[in-house]
């Protein structure tokens, strides 16, 4: 049902009124309120609290805790023993009910149930007589459902008020046993509201016919008493509501119905009629009763009339010469008021049922309208109606809102359809907070509540248990304690790893935003990641070390809840929170390599960062990926569809923001182009929901959104125009309210380009895709360009999207990979670690080639990040290609620099053993840290036919320093030699890598035999390129740092996999970002920022220096880039 809060009056002409129509309330309604057309309705917020997942409560002292909290409790002095004993059980009213609770709380506690003579215990249970209730401490309440309760010795005795008071107090009874101890204690107890339930009116996959015997189970033993069935599946409650139920369906509704009875549960029987019925004919009202009778004899007792989601207008012209106008609305309002009026009295009545319950057309808000007040007038003042709220999802209800919709209703017996946990609207995500902003005092002027729950029937639970204690004794309802009880009622063991697993999951799906705007975003998760990103804005070493580990526990944690949840007693609750179980593990592996991005940035290592913002991609989608099922139109069920939404956005943002700290840390040089184009107008054949207007979509902002008001049928599409014909590049649409939020958009979509609007080229199509990246082949031109929905939304979905935008082609780039369509080549250009190049096939002599706007002067970076195999070439200013080096598909981050000026830069001969991964292949200006280039590469020669390398040396020197505060740490392995590019003339300088050695904080000299000998690697015949180039540097890890190193450094950080431990890196570890090299540069040897530069003609020069430095002798400058 959805709505909106009232406005004050109503000012249209009656042509206008008949235009209008009442939304129909659909599964995918994600804000607080639908429009009420007929009222013109806006939805209401109320601020409250921080919503918290509560600590176990503190028990003053040892007694047993017992919810709901009683009227009135007294504990004795002492405790009984019940456990493995004997007991005798007199119940005199004969209640199987109530017998049945007994004998399984014998079973539970090894009782022997036996004669009274015989036995140690004896339990009464029974009704009170005439003159045994009062209002005296030793009577039985005179209140209905009451009971009165007395423990002491080796006897107890339950009074109820009737059967089901009774029936209550043997649920308090079976609380008052903890350790094998019946606790002495006097209980005098009633429910302060009548109607305490659920009511399963939810859109989207029904519950199973054992989850619903379940939830009635879990609801007498809460203390409620009322379930509504009104499942959208069930065909014979609206489009086949006249017709009498198959007798296989009715046996299984009588299931139910026992079912029901077995836990003293109201079994409400719901007809929604509301589409097309006459209200005055007697033929319907034959109907309504026929169906009525064949459910009152299998053993329903209460009935109801749902008028809600209905079209707000009379449906037979009969009606309409039946009741004439008395004013707007009044007609529906009269008609209805007839029809609910006849079955009240004519069937309700005499047939001695509980009175009939309905909801009206007009269930929200408590502002006078016409509608409301006419209704008001004509209807039974026996009739129980429900009310929302002041809107569809009501973030508080006080005393002084229900006293007003009490009066503009005119209903005696208003009672609340109270729209939580139900999660409908948002079917990728668990409401699991607990009930609040509910005054407690509602009990004095309503006669209760029913939750409407999630689609997910025991992640329900905690919620519902948290209505059974509010509903029975409001004043002294915690909602927090009330919570906890039932997380730990769900997990029933004493594991305390299962404990801690569940309260940080349970955190991760605290937000009830947008219908609590005040709710917080898992807050304890929240407070880990802000202690850790204020440790490193601080600088502090110790803090940032601290603060990290306790996050990272958090986080470890959460990898780890999907197999410690497991071994919770509900296999209910943790198989319908299983697929958030699992989006939360990859959730919260991506953050702690996020992490990791973090503390290798502050240690300026950028292969260590590239590593971890790699892995923590990889696990981002795999969280991303569709996991929750849902169901089309036609209840055929979608089997992992939706994305599972958890982490209430903290760890999407948490995430994202490591990857643009990497960023800003790599600082490197987007390509010419590629930039937002002006769009000129936004328009949709979709409708328009509220404000979300088309412009939202092209704002710029990922926090507003466009929102349809239907959803997409075939054809449908959402427009740009950028006003005049021009080329374009990527096509780029964020749908949904997030990335992890998911359930609104087009889910089988095309993007579309046209230059006149009639004649349209496509771009691709994309099923069930959030996120869309479509690249125009180049030289497109395009004033228009949509996105259309090739076929309906079966499940009904509405469209929402945040950013939908179209950019100028990217200048000066090409490349003889094929990529992935969502991978376009202009992300490995666009200077964000986010984005990637993903080829999906690699040519014979694939090359990537990228043109500079203007040549580069001075020193010049080249950065290759990500996973590729391939020559490293610049262009001079002369046209010249120039041989950097190779990039090594086993390191994730490498840096090659030059003196320019630079016009060109490429990667040749690129490798498809792997498919390449490409971040990022840019430039900048030299910084510290980065190796110093050579004085003057040699150009680039044309190929030999077979060059053949020759062995080159590969040292794997071992440090012996012990460091004394770790710093980041990897063995050191040398690695093969890789091929070399082919030469004019077969040159022995393929290059040996080392994997980083950890640089010890200790300020020692390495040992003189620190350094091992260097080995011979021979290198593999090279395949002959389109051009050859000089053998690529060699790089050698060192010994141990001779310095110490700076605080705050990272001790480990994870592998690429984001499990604790080092991250692969082919770096030696003097100081990040420092290596020594062999440099193409003919006579010349150096070593400066960690560069020891030679060519190959000086292969023992460099090895000598090597020695002398491994052993000491060299004192060398090293400059360290400052993070």
């Amino acid at each position: 049902m959805e709505t909106a809060a009232d406005h004050a009056s109503i000012n249209l002409d009656e042509e206008d009124i008949m235009r209008l129509t009442l939304p129909r309330r659909r599964w995918a309604a994600g804000l607080a309120v639908v429009a009420m057309t007929l009222t013109g309705l806006a939805p209401v917020a109320i601020a409250t609290g921080p919503v918290a997942v509560p600590a176990s409560p503190t028990q003053a002292d040892s007694h047993p805790q017992v919810l709901p909290v009683p009227q009135s409790l007294s504990w004795g002095s002492g405790a009984a023993t019940f456990k493995s004993t004997t007991v005798h059980f007199d119940v005199q009213n004969q209640d199987e009910p109530t017998k049945a609770t007994l004998n399984a709380l014998a079973k539970a506690n090894n009782l022997q149930v036996t004669s009274a003579a015989a036995a140690t215990l004896k339990v009464t249970v029974k009704v009170a007589a005439s003159g045994e209730q009062g209002d005296g401490a030793g009577q039985a309440p005179k209140h209905a459902e009451g009971y009165l309760l007395k423990a002491e010795g080796n006897s107890v005795t339950i009074t109820g008020s009737d059967t089901r008071g009774a029936y209550y107090g043997v649920q308090t009874l079976r609380q008052l046993v903890k350790d094998g101890k019946l606790y002495h204690a006097t209980v005098r107890d009633w429910p302060l509201m009548s109607v305490r339930g659920t009511i399963e009116g939810f859109y989207g996959i029904p519950w199973s016919h054992q989850a619903r015997q379940d939830i009635l189970a879990f609801s007498g033993k809460h203390k409620m008493n009322t379930y509504i069935y009104t499942p959208k599946d069930d065909a014979y409650l609206r489009a086949k509501w006249r017709e009498l139920y198959p007798q296989a369906e009715l046996a299984k509704l009588k299931e139910l119905v026992d079912a029901a009875n077995a836990n003293h549960v109201d079994f409400v029987f719901a007809l929604s009629p509301g589409n097309d019925i006459c209200y005055g004919q007697q033929s319907d009202y034959d109907a309504t009763v026929a169906k009525f009778e064949q459910l009152r004899k299998i053993g329903v007792r209460s009935f109801y009339i749902a008028l809600d989601d209905i079209n707000p207008r009379l449906n037979c012209d009969s009606d309409a010469a039946q009741f004439p106008s008395r004013g707007p609305w009044t007609q529906l309002a009269d008609a209805q008021s007839y029809y609910l009026n006849k079955v009240q009295t004519e069937y309700v009545k005499a047939n001695h049922l509980n009175d009939l319950m309905m909801v009206p057309t007009n269930y929200s808000g408590n502002a006078t309208d016409p509608f409301k007040t006419a209704q008001g007038e004509r209807l039974h003042q026996d009739i129980r109606m429900q009310w929302t709220g002041m809107g569809v999802f009501s973030d508080q209800i006080t005393v002084d809102q229900v006293t007003k919709a009490a009066t503009t209703y005119n209903n005696k017996h208003l009672f609340i359809w109270d729209n939580f946990p139900v999660n409908d609207g948002q079917r990728g995500r668990l409401f699991l907070n607990p009930l609040e902003g509910r005054d407690p005092n509602l009990y004095k002027y309503i006669d209760g509540f029913t939750s409407n729950p999630m689609i997910q029937p025991y992640a329900s639970l905690p919620s519902l248990a948290n209505y059974g204690d509010y509903t029975w004794n409001g004043p002294k309802y915690d909602a927090q304690v009330s919570f906890k009880a039932a997380l730990a009622e769900l997990a029933g063991t004493s594991d305390g790893q299962v404990t801690k697993a569940l309260d940080a999951f349970v955190d991760l799906n605290q937000s009830w935003k947008p219908y609590r705007a005040s709710s917080q975003s898992a807050p304890q998760l929240s407070s880990d990641v802000k202690a850790f990103k204020d440790a490193l804005a601080s600088g502090n070493a110790a803090t940032i070390k601290s603060t990290a580990a306790t996050l990272r526990a958090r986080l470890q944690l959460i990898q780890q809840a999907p197999q410690l949840l497991a071994k919770m007693e509900s296999k209910g609750f943790y198989n319908d929170i299983k697929p958030w179980l699992e989006a939360a593990r990859d959730w919260a592996k991506a953050s702690e390599s996020a992490v990791d991005v973090y503390l290798a940035i502050s240690a300026d290592n950028g292969e260590q960062a590239t590593s971890a913002l790699m892995a923590m991609q990889a696990s981002q989608q795999s969280a991303l990926a569709p996991r929750v099922d849902d169901m089309d139109s036609d209840f055929t069920v979608k089997p992992a569809s939706i994305t599972a939404s958890v982490g209430d956005g903290v760890f999407n943002a948490f995430v994202d923001d490591a990857a643009k700290a990497w960023d800003k840390w790599a600082a490197l040089t987007p390509a010419k182009g590629g930039a937002a184009l002006k769009v000129s107008e936004a328009s949709t054949t979709m409708g328009i929901w509220e404000s979300y207007v088309p412009a939202n979509a092209v704002d710029g902002r990922e926090d507003t959104f466009y929102w349809s008001n239907s959803a997409p049928q075939p054809g449908s599409y959402f427009q740009l125009d950028l006003g005049s014909e021009q080329e374009i590049g990527l096509v780029h649409v964020s749908q949904g309210r997030s990335a992890s939020q998911t359930g609104d958009m087009i889910y089988n979509a095309e993007i579309e380009v046209s230059g006149d609007g009639s004649n349209w080229t496509s771009l691709g199509q994309f099923t069930n895709q959030a996120e869309i990246t479509a690249k125009a082949p180049a030289g497109t031109m395009a004033r228009y360009v949509r996105l259309k929905a090739t076929a309906a939304n079966g499940n009904g979905a509405w469209v929402q999207i945040r950013e939908f935008q179209v950019s100028s082609p990217t200048k000066g780039l090409s490349t003889t990979l094929v990529s992935a369509k969502d991978h376009p080549l202009d992300n490995a250009v666009d200077a964000k670690g986010a984005t990637a190049l993903v080829a999906t096939q690699v040519p014979e002599g694939a090359n990537l080639v990228r043109e500079l706007p203007q040549a580069a002067s001075g020193k010049v970076s080249v950065v290759v990040a990500g996973q590729v195999g391939a020559t490293v070439d610049y262009q001079r200013s002369d046209g010249t290609w120039v041989t950097l080096g190779s990039a090594d598909v086993a390191k994730h981050y490498q840096v090659f620099a030059v003196e320019g000026p630079v016009k060109a830069i490429r990667l040749t001969s690129i490798k498809g053993e792997v498919l390449p991964n490409i971040l990022e292949f840019s430039y900048r200006a030299w910084r510290a840290g980065d190796p110093q280039p050579g004085s003057t590469p040699a150009p680039t020669p044309a190929p030999t036919v077979a060059p053949t390398a020759s062995p080159a040396p590969t040292a794997s020197p071992a440090p012996t320093v012990a460091p004394t505060s770790p710093a980041p740490t990897v063995v050191p392995t040398a690695t093969p030699a890789p091929s070399p590019a082919p030469t004019s003339q077969p040159t022995a300088t393929p290059t040996a890598s080392a994997a980083p050695t950890a640089a010890p904080t200790a300020t020692a000299a390495p040992s003189p035999t620190a350094s091992a000998a260097p080995t011979a690697s021979p290198a593999p015949t090279a395949t002959p390129a389109p051009t050859a180039s000089p053998a690529p540097s060699a790089t050698v890890a060192p010994t141990a740092k001779p310095t110490a190193a700076p605080t705050g450094r990272p001790s480990a950080l994870p592998s690429a996999s984001g499990k604790p431990g080092a991250l692969p890196s082919a770096k030696p570890s003097l100081l990040p970002g420092q290596r020594i090299t062999l440099n193409p540069t003919p006579g010349q040897a150096r070593y400066s920022n960690g560069v020891l530069a030679h060519t190959g003609a000086n292969i023992a020069v460099g090895l000598v220096a090597l020695v002398a430095l491994a052993s000491g002798g060299l004192l060398l400058a090293r400059r360290r880039r400052q993070s």
